[in-house]
């Protein structure tokens, strides 16, 4: 992977970041999109807990034929076999609060302390997930090798800062 410089997340995220505020008019749509299986890269980058990281989906695969690691083996409550994945790229951040409301004031603010790119292998659902869409890992599952399961929860309108202690970027 390369490096995930400040420049490269903010192209990548800043105009989409706005968008994952934007939820459909019907409650059966938001409720398919706001929940979803995810499997990815572990990173020794990153501090050992998933938990409340973001996960920040930035652009679609384009392969047709991906080369899906083992996520049918997951510890996922129901099965999840393969081919029911999507393949995406994504950002997982490692974070602090901004502000003390955290994720419930009108304008979610977060300040990013490590950014890394990773390719993620999401459950397959009716609705696609929209790019841009922030979110907040809940749970995480026990997965082969050198990959981390979590289910995460879909969070809109989250404001993913970064700052100079980020400049160099992790990749």
């Amino acid at each position: 992977m390369t490096g995930l410089d400040r420049r490269r997340f903010l192209r990548l995220a800043g105009s989409s970041v706005g968008l994952a505020g934007i939820a459909g008019s019907g409650t059966a749509q938001r409720l398919n999109r706001t929940n979803r299986r995810m499997v990815f890269r572990d990173t020794p980058k990153l501090s050992d807990a998933y938990l409340n990281r973001i996960v920040l989906v930035t652009e679609r695969s384009d392969a047709r034929d991906p080369n899906v690691p083992p996520v049918g083996r997951c510890g996922f409550g129901d099965p999840w076999p393969p081919e029911n994945v999507d393949v995406y790229q994504g950002i997982i951040v490692e974070w602090r609060n901004e502000d003390t409301a955290g994720f419930f004031g009108t304008n979610p603010t977060v300040r990013a302390q490590k950014l890394v790119r990773r390719e993620l292998y999401v459950e397959r659902r009716e609705t696609p997930v929209e790019l841009g869409t922030t979110f907040v890992i809940g749970n995480v599952v026990r997965c082969p090798s050198e990959l981390v399961g979590v289910e995460a929860n879909q969070i809109p309108g989250i404001r993913i800062r970064t700052g100079p202690g980020n400049e160099s970027g992790v990749g």
